[in-house]
C-alpha cells in the first residue's frame, strides 16, 4: 500500500551544468504519512525515485524512513556528488480519532523500544516520539557508490545517481542564550518575532545515522538522532552549545517543515523552506565546492550555512 503521495519533483539530468547533478532524468516522489496497526513495530516510509527512461520505481533508504513532504535537488557544485533539500514530518504515524473520536493515537511505544535498545539520550531522558522534532535537512550523495562506499556496477540506477552512499545533514546553531544567533530560542518561537532579512548563522552537520542498505524497524532509523547533540558539539568541544535547530527542542513536536523550493541561481546551493506555521525563509549551504573538493570523494562532516527569513509567523485570524 502506498498512500498520500505528497509533493513530487522532476529532476533533469545535469541540470546545473556539464556533469553537475543527477546522471538520469528522475521523478522523485514520497509518502507523506501512513497509519500502522497500533502497538505493532513498523519500518516507516521512504522516498521513491522513478527512472523516467525505464519507468521503474525504486525505494530510497538513504533519506531515512520518517516520511517526507518534498525532496528537491540543489546544486552540488561538483561532478562527483548530488545534493538534495529534504522536508517533512519525521514520523507522521499517529492516528486521528483513535481509539475514540477527538483523540489522537501517537505511537509512543516505539520511543520505548528505541530507549530499551539504545539506552537513554545524552541528556539522560528517554526518547520521545520523533514527529516534527527535526531541523532543516540536506542530503549529500556520492555518485557510483554502493552503501558501503565501494564502487557500484554502472547499471545500478540508485548508485549511479548518488542515492545509495550518502549522508543526511541537519541545520544546527549555537543555542546558548548569550552567544547564539537566536539567544537560545528554538525555530518556531524565533519566527514569531522574526522580520524579513533576519539571519541565523549555523552549520549543516552530518547526523550519526547513515543508510547501510538493510531495512530495519523504525527504532533504528535516523529520525531519532535529532534528540541528541550533533557530532562534534559535545561538552568541552569547540562547538559546545550547538544543537539541531528544531521546531521546539528535543522533547516536543512543533510546526512541520513544509514545502521546499530549490534555488536554481548560478553559484548558489540553497533552497526556500516553508512551515505549517506560515513562516518561510532561504537556507544556504556555503563553501560547497571547496568542502567537497577537500572530501576527495568521501562525505564531509559539515558545511557552513545560514538562514534568512522572508516572513515570520503571521497571524491571519483577524
Amino acid at each position: 500500500l502506498m498512500q498520500s503521495l505528497c509533493s513530487a519533483h522532476m529532476v533533469e539530468r545535469h541540470q546545473f551544468g556539464d556533469g553537475i547533478g543527477l546522471e538520469d532524468d528522475v521523478f522523485i516522489t514520497n509518502e507523506e504519512w501512513i497509519n500502522y496497526q497500533p502497538d505493532q513495530p513498523f519500518v516507516g516510509i521512504s522516498a521513491h525515485a522513478l527512472d523516467v527512461s525505464t519507468k521503474t520505481l525504486y525505494a530510497i533508504g538513504a533519506f531515512s524512513n520518517g516520511g517526507f513532504e518534498k525532496i528537491v535537488e540543489i546544486n552540488p557544485m561538483h561532478p562527483e556528488y548530488v545534493m538534495f533539500a529534504v522536508s517533512g514530518y519525521n514520523g507522521p504515524f499517529d492516528i486521528d480519532d483513535y481509539p475514540i473520536e477527538g483523540e489522537t493515537y501517537i505511537p509512543h511505544y516505539m520511543a520505548e523500544i528505541r530507549t530499551s535498545e539504545y539506552g537513554t539520550r545524552v541528556d539522560g531522558k528517554k526518547y520521545t516520539f520523533t514527529k516534527d522534532i527535526v531541523p532543516m535537512r540536506i542530503y549529500v550523495g556520492v555518485k557510483g557508490k554502493l552503501e558501503d562506499g565501494s564502487d557500484a556496477p554502472e547499471d545500478d540506477f540508485l548508485a549511479r545517481n548518488g542515492l545509495k552512499y550518502g549522508q543526511l545533514y541537519g541545520f544546527s546553531i549555537d543555542m546558548r542564550c548569550e552567544e547564539g544567533p537566536t539567544n537560545g530560542v528554538w525555530r518556531d518561537e524565533w519566527h514569531k518575532t522574526a522580520k524579513n532579512g533576519d539571519m541565523v548563522a549555523g552549520k549543516w552537520i552530518a547526523q550519526p545515522w547513515r543508510w547501510d542498505g538493510e531495512v530495519r524497524n523504525f527504532q533504528h532509523d535516523g529520525s531519532w538522532d535529532y534528540q541528541n547533540p550533533p557530532p562534534g558539539a559535545e561538552e568541552g568541544s569547540d562547538m559546545e552549545g550547538y544543537f539541531w535547530w528544531t521546531a521546539a527542542g528535543t522533547d516536543e513536536s512543533g510546526c512541520k517543515t513544509e514545502h521546499v523550493t530549490p534555488d536554481t541561481r548560478t553559484g548558489n546551493t540553497a533552497f526556500i523552506q516553508g512551515s505549517t506555521c506560515g513562516y518561510f525563509g532561504h537556507a544556504y549551504v556555503e563553501g560547497v565546492a571547496e568542502t567537497l573538493d577537500a572530501a576527495a570523494g568521501d562525505l564531509p562532516s559539515m558545511f557552513d550555512g545560514s538562514y534568512y527569513v522572508y516572513q515570520g509567523e503571521t497571524d491571519i485570524t483577524n
